[in-house]
């Protein structure tokens, strides 16, 4: 593996906090691995043994498998990943335009209220607007995606608009992994990072997300830009990797304003740059270089909101009315299943300023706290919350496409949550999402490497498992995760069969000389 942080000198303290980390990753994954299992409906448990033989025969053929990807992909890299990323960018169109839905959830609304603003120049729905200020950023990003399109096509309509936001979402989707295997071609071997590739273009829930231009592909360009930018100030020899650290933090602050979980990327990020800076000298000059690129941060994203409230004409007024406080996440979150409840954001909006709304929800969550206990919160967060989110190998998404769905076709019937036949689909994810957690698995317990973007990207995974616990829990929000949990999983997986393979080896070389 290609790793320029592996010389990094031993310091006992950092090495057992590195540990901890991995253990406790460890302990997380085998957990949701378990749970799984468990909830698993008995037709979809087949694809247990089935992944058990899928490895079994990898194994034995492995080194036909690596003879024909010497011979034949490697020596033609380029040509194969352009193949593979032409046939990928098709499919994702085709499933994008096939398994469009109507105006729903907070996607429709910004479709809608950005190409209202661009012709009326005004919003209708501002309260929307300043009930939830993180969609205020993607709107802003629509609206200029709409005027840029109008340079070509002056009498643009709705339904173009609409058409033209799924075609881009598509291509933000691919560039995002194309970028995020540009990094990883530095830090893993090419085999893995090629892997990396197969595993992201043969993820479904990307397909099917496809036909939502929203934060969540947004997002995943940012981190992946984030991540490449990250690497290559840790990796940097010249005395400007200063640069590329603010820079980090710069884009994670435009992140943060876009898709608040970005944020868990950007602590991961330094917490990791400070376990492995061992030496004082290290120390100091991260500690500057954090301060600096926080305070930009924070500059970039004082002034993206402050110019948005401006430009979208909201009130102070109407933020003191409408705005919902962070509170009411975590409070609606101790609910049900603990996802979004639709009588709890109502129960909130019936009171008329900040403060009060504030003080309702801390009211009523430190009642539901008390209603549950010590038991029933540790059943509710552990267990509910925890099945909600990761036991959904979809990650929502044939959730969202059997909403106000435009076709009901064959493609429809195989892939959403009210298809006929999506038991088939669902069967190909499992498979997909239990082949990834394994993977992951092998990475927190196998791998003691101390490469930079391997470890912040296990770290974001604890810090994402940390965040559905305490917030609204939602698969969706693992969708910015997905890289992460790929690079992760492939890594682990390498590390598997080399450890595997070379025990056999050695088996054979002690048969021979017995």
């Amino acid at each position: 593996m290609k790793d320029n942080n592996d010389n990094v000198q031993n310091n006992k303290p950092i090495v057992n906090t590195q540990k901890a980390i991995k253990v406790f990753g460890a302990v997380i994954y085998i957990y949701i691995l378990a749970l799984n299992i468990i909830n698993m409906q008995r037709m979809y448990l087949l694809c247990i043994p089935l992944l058990i033989l899928m490895l079994f025969i990898f194994m034995k053929l492995n080194k036909n498998i690596n003879n024909i990807v010497d011979a034949h992909i490697l020596n033609h890299r380029n040509v194969f990943i352009i193949v593979l990323f032409i046939i990928s960018t098709v499919i994702m169109l085709f499933f994008a335009v096939r398994l469009q839905v109507g105006l729903t959830w907070d996607n429709g609304e910004i479709l809608r209220s950005s190409y209202e603003f661009v012709k009326e120049k005004q919003l209708s729905d501002a309260p929307y607007f300043a009930k939830y200020p993180n969609n205020q950023l993607v709107l802003f990003i629509e609206i200029i995606l709409i005027k840029i399109i109008g340079l070509f096509n002056s009498n643009l309509t709705f339904n173009q608009w609409i058409d033209c936001g799924i075609i881009i979402n598509v291509f933000i989707i691919q560039i995002s992994i194309f970028i995020f295997y540009q990094t990883l071609r530095n830090i893993l071997k090419e085999k893995e990072a090629l892997l990396f590739l197969i595993f992201m273009m043969s993820c479904l829930p990307l397909y099917l997300y496809a036909t939502f231009l929203y934060t969540d592909s947004l997002g995943l360009l940012l981190v992946s830009i984030m991540s490449l930018i990250f690497y290559r100030g840790c990796c940097s020899k010249s005395g400007y990797s200063w640069i590329y650290i603010v820079m980090t933090g710069a884009i994670g602050a435009l992140g943060y304003a876009l898709k608040p979980t970005i944020i868990i990327y950007i602590i991961s990020f330094i917490v990791i740059h400070f376990l492995v800076s061992i030496n004082r000298k290290a120390i100091i000059y991260g500690l500057l270089l954090l301060v600096m690129s926080i305070s930009i941060g924070m500059i970039v994203n004082n002034v993206i909101t402050k110019n948005l409230t401006n430009f979208y004409h909201i009130s102070k007024q109407q933020y003191v009315m409408y705005q919902m406080p962070k509170i009411h996440w975590i409070m609606m979150s101790l609910k049900g299943d603990g996802g979004y409840n639709i009588k709890d954001v109502a129960f909130t909006s019936r009171f008329k300023s900040y403060n009060s709304k504030q003080n309702a929800d801390l009211i009523l969550l430190r009642s539901r706290v008390a209603t549950y206990g010590i038991s029933g919160m540790t059943k509710h967060c552990l267990y509910k919350k925890v099945k909600r989110t990761w036991c959904n190998s979809a990650l929502g998404a044939n959730d969202y496409i059997s909403r106000k769905p435009y076709h009901k076709g064959r493609l429809y019937q195989l892939m959403a949550i009210d298809g006929h036949c999506n038991w088939l689909s669902i069967f190909y994810m499992y498979i997909w999402w239990i082949l990834i957690l394994a993977g992951v698995i092998c990475s927190f317990i196998i791998d003691h490497s101390r490469n930079y973007l391997l470890s912040m990207f296990r770290l974001s995974l604890i810090g994402i498992f940390a965040f559905e616990l305490l917030w609204e829990c939602n698969a969706r929000y693992l969708l910015i995760f997905i890289p992460a949990m790929v690079t992760v999983a492939v890594n682990g997986w390498n590390k598997l069969f080399d450890k595997l393979l070379m025990n056999r080896g050695n088996a054979v070389r002690e048969g021979k000389n017995d």
